[in-house]
């Protein structure tokens, strides 16, 4: 197994990355000037100059949709997914999973032709690594067809994942999602409500977290804490595919009727690509984290149309109460964020230790009963009619994983 990290392309990938970013600072920079010119010829001009640098450079970033359920985007400097999002249809799970049918014994992991040779991640690669080509979304996800199924295969929705991890780990958790989705399809189900009108969206990734944090060293009082950087990554010079540190998978399951979502059930988490050693088990539970402390982590932001819904019900901005104003932009992710922390209150003394700071530090935002209470109420005068829970409550996220046996 790779143990060195391979410093020296690390730092060249990362000069890359700050390259394209100051460019497209630049970009936005020409962009921003153009628009207070006050000539009439401004958006030729702003357009032309836009196409000019579009000649000159590409962003490290691909994105496929090989099928209407699953969106890749992929990262041409870390050679792994940014992101992948699967689509899990009301019903799909009585109707196509348990096809038998369709299998992935006859599949293939293939290169993606459509990047550039130098930008690809490769199957050789992978040989001799010590990492398996871990899927983002699922094969076993996909049973509508061969050709549905063969879409997962493309190396652009595989990052490098430690044995263990990937096979009792991580494939525990993809069956955690099922049973999570199934639930509520369930729930629903005997209430009465159509099932076709719920849908599931996962959204799964990796991360590059530090993996120590320390104090740095100053006379002054105004210390600062420095954060420590600790991954592999395997290849051939100069082509490098990084292993990531974590993976995070977020879950949201939505129903729907008269084309209003009444019901939000979510949840996310995030564990690292490790082996664990030492350990004759975990649970999952004990790696849930706040939608907005991973949002920092991946610089994603998840579920940008529930703001923009809430933002439209509330008028941008509600009135909570004298001490205590919030944006509507802000109200879901403060509100899951208080649903994550009333599981680990809950929880507290039940759940394992994990011995990685970044994941404690902090778990999610703290806030008091009063403040909690009062997005509540605000979230119910909003939309009367939305309930949003976890999906977590009630221990439905307790899913042991044994490790004492070889994979």
């Amino acid at each position: 197994m790779v143990r060195r990290a391979l410093i020296s392309n690390v730092t060249a990938a990362l000069v890359g990355a700050v390259s394209c970013i100051i460019i497209q600072r630049c970009i936005e920079k020409h962009d921003d000037d153009q628009k207070h010119n006050t000539n009439t010829s401004f958006k030729t001009e702003t357009s032309q100059s836009s196409a000019q640098v579009s000649h000159v450079v590409k962003l490290p970033i691909t994105t496929l949709t090989p099928n209407p359920n699953l969106h890749i985007v992929y990262d041409t400097i870390r050679k792994n997914p940014l992101y992948v999002v699967e689509n899990i249809r009301g019903g799909y799970q009585q109707s196509v999973l348990n096809n038998t049918s369709i299998k992935r014994a006859n599949k293939s992991f293939r290169e993606e032709t459509s990047l550039d040779e130098q930008h690809r991640s490769r199957n050789s690669y992978f040989r001799q690594s010590g990492f398996d080509r871990g899927h983002m979304a699922p094969a076993a996800n996909f049973k509508d067809s061969d050709k549905v199924m063969n879409d997962t295969f493309t190396l652009c929705n595989v990052s490098p994942q430690l044995p263990i991890f990937n096979r009792k780990i991580w494939s525990r958790l993809e069956l955690l999602v099922h049973k999570l989705a199934r639930k509520m399809e369930e729930e629903l189900s005997s209430e009465g409500c159509n099932i076709a009108d719920v849908n599931t969206t996962v959204i799964t990734g990796p991360l590059w977290l530090p993996s120590k944090i320390t104090t740095s060293p100053s006379s002054s009082r105004h210390s600062r804490d420095l954060f420590e950087y600790n991954f592999v990554g395997f290849g051939h010079l100069p082509s490098i595919i990084q292993v990531p540190t974590h993976f995070f998978k977020v879950i949201a399951t939505v129903f729907t009727k008269n084309e209003e979502e009444k019901f939000i059930r979510f949840a996310s988490f995030v564990i690292p690509n490790e082996s664990f050693d030492g350990y004759e088990s975990l649970n999952l539970e004990n790696y849930l984290v706040g939608l907005s402390d991973l949002e920092s982590y991946s610089g994603l932001s998840f579920f940008p149309h529930w703001t923009k819904m809430l933002s439209s019900r509330s008028g941008n901005r509600i009135e909570i109460s004298d001490d205590y104003n919030i944006g509507a932009e802000y109200q879901f992710k403060d509100y899951a964020d208080s649903l994550t922390d009333d599981l680990w209150k809950e929880n507290r003394g039940k759940l394992d230790k994990t011995d990685n700071p970044v994941l404690r530090s902090p778990a999610v935002r703290k806030m008091s009963k009063k403040k909690k209470k009062n997005i509540r109420s605000s979230l119910r005068k909003m939309s009367p009619s939305l309930i949003i829970e976890h999906h977590c409550r009630n221990r439905a996220c307790r899913e042991i994983v044994y490790l004492s046996k070889k994979v």
